[in-house]
């Protein structure tokens, strides 16, 4: 039915427009020297995992990370989880 195209086409473009902000989101980290970050959007909110070193990020490295989401986004800080990603010990 037309009603399930259209739903499907919305559901598509709401993918699409998500996926465009994870890379800008990214693009915007990697500029504030956070490398190999990852960012994945979903209704709920925003996660962005992200290299820390040995002793974790430092709420200054929190913070920017907080604020380029907010002012990219429609979301707030408290829909933002900061998974911190520490390299193995070789």
């Amino acid at each position: 039915s037309q009603e399930t195209i259209d739903s499907a086409m919305r559901a598509i473009s709401a993918m699409a427009s998500d996926s465009m902000t994870e890379t800008q989101i990214e693009n915007l980290l990697l500029a504030k020297d956070f490398s190999e970050c990852v960012v994945y959007i979903t209704e709920e909110g925003i996660t962005v995992a992200v290299p820390a070193p040995a002793d974790g990020l430092s709420t200054a490295q929190v913070a920017t990370i907080t604020d380029v989401i907010v002012s990219e986004t429609d979301y707030t800080a408290p829909q933002i989880k900061v998974i911190e990603v520490k390299a193995d010990a070789q």
